[in-house]
């Protein structure tokens, strides 16, 4: 009995030791391939044009070309695009968040009439695709004298982004016990003093997690940006890059340097919310 005991112990460390084995080799593996990708675009945007040639994207510069960037960033014109997608994203969030808490808030917590009806129709603009509107905002847009315009950009990806949020966040909202939010309107909070001063705290991982998907979306959109708007100054960074692209093709450094311009916000606001999403996620990894 002691003996197959031992057995049985030995015969499960070893598994457990395999399975630690295989899932670090999986980890380093996706490590690898999504560190690698970004290592060599820098370090490509660093090099001269023949020396990224001659060395490949993986050697170290011999000499820095810090300029590669100042260049990339004046003969790119990137300054303007970078501010119409600033200006963009930032609305696109703003205007995305504070509907998308308003709508899973009503559905959830008020009690609505038809519910299921209106979750349903979350779930349907989920599933139809950023380019089944393009067509029919143009001429919405067109209509009523928005085309050529920041709000044609920041309408329609604001429209996309309410039907996810609200989806997204009604799990959020009902795992808030009913118990606190009836205790708020017992000691004299309305409706928006219950969602502003008591819930809201209480989803900031979740909300800090839709920031991310709802900047990353609007940040890299390239659709909306080439049918919906046609004047140069009012373009967004994916569509400066593609026109860079084709200005500089045989530049290759310049080409990376641009790109890393672009990444740059996306990993800063990454680096600003991360404890949050880490909380929102291991939050919800933990529901039962």
């Amino acid at each position: 009995m002691i003996m197959a005991a031992r057995k049985t112990v030995s015969a499960w460390r070893v598994r457990r030791a395999a399975s630690r084995v295989a899932m670090y080799a999986v980890l380093i593996l996706l490590v690898v391939t999504t560190v690698t990708p970004l290592v060599t675009l820098i370090l490509a945007s660093l090099k001269k044009d023949m020396e990224l040639i001659k060395a490949g994207g993986f050697a170290l510069p011999n000499s820095p070309q810090w300029q590669n960037y100042a260049l990339a960033w004046s003969k790119g014109h990137m300054g303007i695009y970078f501010t119409n997608t600033v200006i963009v994203t930032i609305a696109v969030c703003a205007l995305g968040i504070a509907l998308a808490v308003s709508c899973a808030y009503a559905i959830v917590t008020l009690h609505i009439p038809f519910r299921r009806f209106w979750t349903f129709l979350f779930m349907i603009g989920i599933v139809f695709p950023e380019s089944s509107i393009i067509i029919p905002s143009y001429f919405n847009l067109r209509l009523v004298g928005l085309y050529d315009t920041y709000w044609a950009l920041i309408l329609p990806q604001t429209a996309l982004s309410i039907a996810f949020g609200a989806f997204f966040l009604q799990p959020a909202f009902k795992d808030i016990p009913q118990e606190l939010i009836d205790c708020s309107v017992l000691d004299g909070c309305g409706d928006f003093s219950t969602l502003f001063r008591i819930l809201l705290p209480m989803l900031q991982p979740a909300i800090s997690v839709l920031v991310i998907f709802f900047f990353l979306g609007t940040w890299n959109d390239f659709l909306v940006a080439s049918i919906l708007v046609s004047k140069d100054e009012l373009r967004t960074l994916p569509f400066a890059l593609l026109s860079f692209l084709k200005r500089y093709t045989a530049n290759a450094p310049l080409i990376a340097a641009s790109t890393v311009i672009s990444a740059i916000p996306a990993v800063v606001l990454y680096l600003i919310f991360f404890r949050k999403v880490v909380q929102g996620v291991a939050t919800g990894a933990l529901k039962e």
